[in-house]
C-alpha cells in the first residue's frame, strides 16, 4: 500500500514548522526572575525600630532594551521576596529596582518623587509614619546567565530628622506640632535618578518647601526634666545655613509656640541615616 503524497509533504514541513516556531520563542522568550530584598533598611510596615515587608508592596524593577527601558511590576510572596516576568530575560544584565511600583514611571533615569511636607506622629518614639510608599527606596541588581533569584540590597532615599524634645521648665507641656525649616528645598517634587552609586536628586522648580511640619496625634505630654523624641522624613542634604525649630505645645491649658534659630551651623542628613537635633 502506498502512503498518500500528502503525507509525504507533512512529513517534511512539521519538522521545518517546529524549527521555525523555536527559533521565533526564543526570540521573544522571557522568564520569571525572583529578587529577594533582605536588606535591614527595606521597610514599609514600622513598629519602634522593627521594619518589614508587606503582602500589598510592590516594586517597579527597570530592564533596558533595544528600545529603551521596561517597567515591570513586580509582587510580594513572602519571605523579603518579589516575583515577576521579564521579556528577553537572558539578554538583561542589570536591573534597577525601586518601591513603590508606579505605573507611569518610564526610565529610571528620571522619576518623579513627592516627599510630603506633613506628617503624623503617634505618640512618643513612634516611627511608623517613616514607612510606606512616601518613602521610596531604590536598588542596583547585577544578573548572570541562567539566574532565576537574586538578592538586592535596597536603600532609603530619603533622610530621617530626629527631634529630640526636652522640658526644661517645672510644668509639664504637650507637644501638638513640630515645623522644620532648613536653608534648602526638602520636601515637594524632585527628579531622581537612580541608576548610579547615589540616587540624584533635582528639585522641580516651584513645587518644593523647605519647611516640614509634624503634627503629633492627641498631642504628646513633657514632664519636667523629660525628653521625647519625634520624627520627620525629607531629602538628603548637606549644608551651612540658618535652620528654624518651632515647637507648639500646650501648657496649663494655654498655647506655647518657642521657636529656635540655629544659624551658621552645618548639619549634614545622608539617605538612610537618622540626624538627630536636641531642642530644649
Amino acid at each position: 500500500m502506498k502512503t498518500p503524497k500528502y503525507l509525504h509533504l507533512l512529513s517534511i514541513l512539521l519538522p521545518l514548522l517546529a524549527a521555525g516556531c523555536t527559533v521565533s520563542t526564543t526570540e521573544e522568550m522571557g522568564g520569571t526572575l525572583t529578587l529577594v530584598a533582605e536588606c535591614p533598611q527595606t521597610r514599609t510596615a514600622n513598629c519602634g525600630m522593627r521594619t518589614e515587608w508587606i503582602d500589598t508592596d510592590e516594586l517597579s524593577v527597570f530592564a533596558e532594551g533595544a528600545g529603551g527601558f521596561m517597567n515591570y511590576r513586580f509582587g510580594f510572596t513572602g519571605n523579603y521576596s518579589f516575583r515577576g516576568y521579564i521579556k528577553k530575560l537572558q539578554e538583561v544584565s542589570e536591573l534597577y529596582v525601586v518601591y513603590p511600583y508606579t505605573s507611569h514611571w518610564k526610565s529610571p533615569e528620571s522619576l518623579t518623587i513627592d516627599v510630603p511636607s506633613s506628617a503624623v506622629q503617634d505618640g512618643n518614639d513612634d516611627m511608623g509614619h517613616l514607612a510606606g510608599p512616601s518613602f521610596p527606596l531604590y536598588g542596583i541588581c547585577h544578573l548572570s546567565e541562567g539566574m532565576i533569584n537574586a538578592s538586592i540590597d535596597m536603600n532609603q532615599l530619603l533622610s530621617v530628622a530626629r527631634f529630640n524634645i526636652t522640658n526644661g521648665d517645672d510644668t509639664p507641656i504637650t507637644v501638638k506640632r513640630i515645623d522644620f525649616t532648613t536653608p534648602v528645598p526638602v520636601t515637594g517634587r524632585f527628579t531622581v535618578d537612580v541608576t548610579g552609586g547615589d540616587a540624584a536628586c533635582v528639585p522641580v522648580q516651584g513645587s518644593t518647601s523647605n519647611t516640614i511640619t509634624l503634627t503629633v496625634d492627641d498631642g504628646e505630654t513633657i514632664g519636667s526634666g523629660e525628653t521625647v523624641s519625634f520624627y520627620v522624613g525629607c531629602m538628603p542634604f548637606d549644608a551651612t545655613g540658618n535652620f528654624d525649630i518651632t515647637v507648639v505645645a500646650d501648657s496649663n491649658g494655654d498655647e506655647v509656640v518657642s521657636s529656635k534659630n540655629v544659624t551658621d551651623r552645618e548639619i549634614e542628613f545622608t539617605a538612610g541615616a537618622i540626624t538627630v537635633l536636641n531642642y530644649t
